[in-house]
């Protein structure tokens, strides 16, 4: 994408917040690490001038929600964060969904 870590953390970190409502916890986390956690990552993609940008929610080792957008390199910083924004959002209906959807089950053990 053509920017360092810290700049792109610092993007990640804005988007997530404008959709937690600025209840995000951020920074280095040390072992033992928490069973519930998000990780992002970017990966350039092919010879074209765009990135994937993934973000997994992980519950222990396993990820159990995720969601992918490509993004091109040469995005404004404004759209980076509405796009970690708006996949931030998605995530966090997915994860509802799994837990509601869970619910049920659970009731009956």
């Amino acid at each position: 994408m053509g920017m360092m870590d810290a700049e792109f953390t610092r993007l990640v970190r804005m988007g997530m917040e404008r959709a937690a409502y600025r209840n995000v916890s951020t920074g280095q986390v040390e072992p033992p690490y928490p069973s519930q956690r998000i990780v992002w990552h970017v990966n350039p993609s092919g010879p074209e001038p765009v990135s994937r940008l993934v973000v997994n929610v992980f519950n222990g080792g396993r990820p159990y929600a995720d969601e992918e957008q490509t993004i091109s390199d040469d995005a404004s910083r404004a759209a980076i964060v509405s796009d970690v924004e708006s996949m931030s959002e998605q995530l966090r209906r997915d994860v509802a969904a799994q837990a509601n959807a869970q619910k049920p089950a659970n009731a009956r053990a």
